[in-house]
Formats: structure tokens, C-alpha cells, sequence
């Protein structure tokens, strides 16, 4: 039987030295730790951990702390991130990193990691790298990967580690392996959307598979002609050849982007989401690079679209009809 156990920083009786010690033990497993000293007295903290299987499923929250590594600590796993609240942010993997509320991320254990965690709190789900790689090929790429709140694999996973939390505790032995298994597949699932990769001996077979594949992956950051070329196994000027007269790679990805994100806009009427998270949802990190993107594409900014749309000004059917001619026109390529 696997049991939910449960640690707690911040009792009265403890001094700023002490829950720092004790903290910075908690976390050991995950980085060094570091509190400012005049906010140690006041500082708290508490970790659950649940074993699934071979995975181990945490949920974290404390007061402001800051996360580094710098080595490999012991056997290699991935992180599964859920920000529920608060703030994460640094750079993790070499890259410049934000974890948004509601947004999932996968950072290797042995990588490099130096972040701020602001009045946090996370769901955790540590994977033994052997185990992840039964399922799916770990890329370089996913090193640092973050899912926008909205996209469809951080929809779907968010739904799925929060349900773990649910489940019977104690949890019996054979139903841990079997929310083991669902886990993994799950993950590799919303990974890659592929189970098995098909065979693309026809050029246009080929071809349709990698413009199915950026349409798919448009909300990750990391889209690209090297993680396309890594994908199919091509060289780059082998994906350019493949694209034809799509010509160059990272312009048609951010028009691709910039369109989906003016579909958001005019399908949602209008509505509260920020266009900082519209501009995530389609892989644009940077909110004023998204912004003089759309204007430069569109001639108009996005707060000006939503603006029209919400006017009533915006004909929304005819985004309806174009949709569908994009759709039926993919599938006939």
C-alpha cells in the first residue's frame, strides 16, 4: 500500500535558522535553497509525497525561496511542473524560463536550474527517466518545455495530476501500477502525438505529416526547423525541399501562430483572457513580440481586433467559413 506523507515548515516554536535548515533538507532532493534572512522568520513551507508506482507524486507550497543546481543529484528523472499559484521564474536547462499559473513544464533532474519560487504552490511529479523513455524518446527539446495553461497537453495533463490527488489513500499496490501506467502514457501522449511513427516514403505523405506537426506543436516555444528536422529525421535543406514553396520555416510558424492567435481572439468574442496568454497559447514567450507581430501581419494590434470584435464590428461567420475551407484544404493536400 502507498501512502500520501506530509512535512510542514513554520511552526511557532521554530526560528528563521530553523526552518531554513529544514527547508533547505526538504528540497534537497531538487536543488540548493536559498531565503532571503529577513524573510526566514516568517518563512513556510510543506511538501506531500504520494508514491504511483515508481513515480513519485508531490504537492509543494512555501513563501518565497530561490532554487539552484548546478549537477546531477543522484538518479536521473523528469519533473512534471503544475503552478497552481504564485510565481516561478529563472532559467532552467540554459534557457530563460516561466512557469505561468495554470501552465506545465518538464525539466530534466540533471539540469541546470536557477529559480525564484514567489508564494508558490505546485504539483510535482518526478518520473524515472528509464521509465519515461519506455514510452517516448526524451529530446533535448523538452528540456525546459513549458505548455501554455491553454494548450491542449497542459488542458489535458492539469486535468489528469490533479485527479491523482483524488484517488484512494492508501493507494492498493495494484491499482498504482495501473494510475502508473495511465500516467506515463498519457504524458507521452500529449508529448508526442504519435504512438508509433508512420512511414513517409511518398514526398507528399512526407509533407503532409510535418505541416501536421507544426500545426500541432504551435504552442511550444521551441517550434522550429531543427526540432521539425529532429521529428522526421531530415536534414534541414531535406525540410526545405520538403515544404516546397512554403519557403522560410520560421516565418510560416509565426504566420501560422499570428493567424491562430486572431482566431482565438474573434472565436472567443472578445473575451477576458489576456493577450499575454493568447500570445503564450501560440508559443510567442514574449508579449511585445507578439503584439508587433500582429500588428505587423494584421495592421492592427490585438487589444484593437478584440476592441472591434466586442463592438460587434468584426464579421465573425466569415472567420467560421475560412476555418472550414483551411481545414477541408488540409486534409485534400
Amino acid at each position: 500500500m502507498q501512502q500520501t506523507k506530509t512535512v510542514v515548515v513554520g511552526n511557532e516554536k521554530e526560528d528563521g535558522t530553523e526552518r531554513v535548515a529544514r527547508w533547505t533538507e526538504i528540497m534537497s532532493e531538487a536543488g540548493n535553497v536559498s531565503i532571503v534572512p529577513d524573510q526566514a522568520p516568517a518563512f513556510t513551507g510543506s511538501l506531500s509525497t504520494r508514491p504511483i508506482g515508481d513515480l513519485l507524486a508531490m504537492r509543494i507550497a512555501s513563501s518565497t525561496f530561490r532554487l539552484t543546481r548546478d549537477e546531477l543529484l543522484g538518479a536521473d528523472n523528469v519533473f512534471v511542473n503544475l503552478l497552481l499559484r504564485g510565481s516561478l521564474a529563472g532559467t532552467a536547462a540554459g534557457r530563460n524560463f516561466e512557469l505561468p499559473v495554470g501552465g506545465i513544464s518538464l525539466v530534466r533532474r540533471s539540469s541546470t536550474l536557477d529559480l525564484t519560487i514567489a508564494d508558490a504552490e505546485w504539483f510535482g511529479l518526478a518520473v524515472p527517466l528509464e521509465l519515461f523513455e519506455r514510452k517516448t524518446k526524451w529530446r533535448p527539446h523538452l528540456d525546459a518545455l513549458v505548455f501554455a495553461p491553454h494548450s491542449m497537453q497542459a488542458v489535458i495533463l492539469r486535468a489528469h495530476l490533479l485527479a491523482l490527488t483524488e484517488l484512494a489513500d492508501p493507494l492498493p499496490t495494484r491499482v498504482s501500477a495501473q494510475c502508473e501506467d495511465t500516467t506515463l502514457t498519457l504524458l507521452a501522449n500529449c508529448i508526442d502525438k504519435r504512438t508509433a511513427r508512420p512511414r513517409l516514403d511518398e514526398p507528399k505523405e512526407l509533407q503532409r505529416h510535418v505541416r501536421r506537426f507544426i500545426l500541432d506543436n504551435l504552442s511550444d516555444p521551441d517550434l522550429g526547423w531543427s526540432m521539425i528536422a529532429d521529428e522526421f529525421a531530415l536534414s534541414r535543406s531535406s525540410l526545405y525541399r520538403t515544404l516546397g514553396a512554403q519557403g522560410d520555416v520560421a516565418a510560416m510558424i509565426r504566420r501560422l501562430r499570428l493567424r491562430a492567435a486572431h482566431r482565438q481572439i474573434v472565436s472567443t468574442n472578445g473575451d477576458r483572457t489576456s493577450i499575454r496568454d493568447i500570445g503564450l497559447a501560440q508559443g510567442f514567450v514574449e508579449e511585445r513580440t507578439f503584439r508587433r507581430a500582429f500588428a505587423r501581419e494584421f495592421g492592427y494590434s490585438p487589444a484593437a481586433l478584440r476592441s472591434r470584435v466586442r463592438a460587434g464590428e468584426h464579421p465573425r461567420d466569415s472567420d467560421v467559413a475560412a476555418d472550414l475551407k483551411r481545414w477541408f484544404d488540409r486534409l485534400s493536400r
